[in-house]
């Protein structure tokens, strides 16, 4: 790499750098009463996960508390992340969140070389300027929320495919391909969401070599065998203590408290704590009836009755959970965050729950009307940004069609897929973060066409 391009690289991380640094400052993270007001909230996960961290460092127990039972609702590698932290520098979030920052732009630094690899350096700058200055992003890196160190996995793992992918020799491939099954194993066991990512990955292997087909089925057995290699003591973990080769108990918690709970809201007229309240009423009563006590069952156990009882829910109404998961979808990808941003800034919030509303016109009019000045500020620039990414993203699709044929490209765009639909399920901002990165190569792409399109025009006239 040139001397100039270089100081392009620097001059990008550096400013990913600065303004989440310049945020963090604004925010005061290290004040007792901003812990207490933003960053460990009541009923939130930052603070499961800082109590997770603690007792793993008191005690060496995974679980929220020295006595309570270990914990069946978190995977491991993310409170291990803040555990590690509070043993080397003492129970201070500030330090994990400047960690975080850190690790945010190591995270523009090698997406940046990947895409540079792939698609030229103006077009990795322009990618990566947007992964620097995304607002959510930048929230984010200040909160104890896994996403940060989930997205610098996922695209640790994304250079390793590429590299994979353009690799001429057996050996270098094999060993990437080794390498990403760890990086995703390590990514599922910060997120249990990435783990039917490996399902993707091994049909795209398969469909990608099927010219070469031993090497598909080769390159495949490898990946799968290390990346269940890597989440295997986990798995064991909760075999041991619950008789269940499973991850964790999130995702059923996810599909009814989440899903069929909003559903059911409107229809039983109550609020949404007691729709969730009555279903777990409903849960209770399918324990009873198997012969059980509810508060005998494991959470695994209960997890897969909760499951049982969503998919009956789905099953009555498939069309009302049907337009539930579009509109989840397009809430998690039309989503400000400004509540938490405004928050965070230290001014008051009102909320406005946008799964609630099934008139997008009713919520924007109750969004003016509730919102104050600030809030509807951070929103028309979180708006625009939004807007500029979109815009890059169908514009580069449309270009990346024509023009590339570029197996890492088709990866990406897997991955969004993948990430993006999993993610609709709970339809907060914060879902969208894991997607993004893998989205930028078709923004820079878009973006790059735009410019040398205003530059044709400019020396025309």
């Amino acid at each position: 790499m040139d001397g100039l391009r270089t100081r392009q690289v620097i001059a990008v991380v550096l400013l990913c750098l600065a303004v989440r640094m310049a945020f963090f400052f604004v925010v005061q993270p290290w004040k007792p009463e901003v812990v207490n007001r933003v960053i460990l909230q009541q009923h939130d996960d930052p603070l499961e996960y800082h109590q997770l961290a603690s007792t793993l460092v008191r005690s060496h127990r995974f679980a929220v508390s020295e006595t309570a039972a270990p914990s069946a609702r978190r995977t491991p590698l993310y409170p291990l992340y803040i555990a590690a932290h509070y043993w080397l520098f003492g129970e201070r979030p500030w330090v994990v969140i400047l960690s975080q920052i850190v690790l945010t732009s190591l995270t523009c630094m090698v997406l940046l070389l990947t895409l540079s690899r792939i698609l030229g350096h103006q077009i990795a700058i322009i990618a990566s300027l947007f992964f620097a200055l995304d607002p959510n992003n930048i929230m984010y890196s200040d909160l104890l929320f896994s996403e940060i160190v989930f997205v610098f996995l996922l695209v640790i793992g994304f250079y390793l495919f590429s590299t994979s992918l353009l690799s001429s020799s057996r050996i270098v491939a094999g060993f990437c391909y080794i390498m990403y099954a760890v990086s995703l194993g390590l990514s599922t066991l910060t997120r249990p969401i990435s783990l039917y990512l490996s399902m993707v990955i091994i049909m795209f292997l398969l469909v990608w070599y099927r010219r070469q087909i031993a090497n598909g089925i080769r390159y495949s057995v490898i990946f799968l065998f290390f990346f269940v290699l890597t989440i295997s003591p986990w798995l064991i973990r909760n075999y041991k203590h619950y008789g269940s080769f499973s991850l964790s108990t999130v995702g059923s918690e996810v599909l009814l408290s989440y899903n069929v709970a909003y559903v059911e809201e409107p229809k039983r007229n109550e609020d949404l704590r007691s729709t969730r309240e009555e279903l777990q009423v409903e849960v209770n009563d399918m324990i009873r009836a198997d012969g059980l006590l509810p508060g005998g069952v494991n959470p695994f156990l209960h997890a897969k009755y909760e499951k049982k009882l969503a998919i009956k829910y789905v099953r009555t109404d498939p069309i009302g959970f049907g337009k539930h998961y579009c509109l989840s979808l397009f809430s998690m990808l039309s989503a400000f965050g400004t509540n938490r941003l405004t928050e965070m800034l230290g001014y008051p919030i009102t909320k406005v729950d946008r799964k609630s509303y099934s008139n997008v016109g009713h919520f924007l009019k109750d969004f003016a009307k509730g919102k104050g000045l600030v809030d509807i500020v951070l929103a028309v620039v979180v708006g625009l940004f939004l807007c500029m990414l979109y815009l890059g993203f169908i514009i580069g699709l449309w270009i990346s069609w024509r023009r590339y044929h570029n197996g890492i490209l088709i990866f990406c765009l897997l991955t969004v897929a993948y990430l993006v639909v999993v993610g609709a399920l709970t339809a907060y901002a914060r879902f969208r973060l894991p997607a993004t990165p893998f989205a930028l190569p078709f923004v820079g792409v878009g973006f790059h066409h735009l410019l040398r399109k205003l530059k044709i025009m400019k020396s025309v006239n």
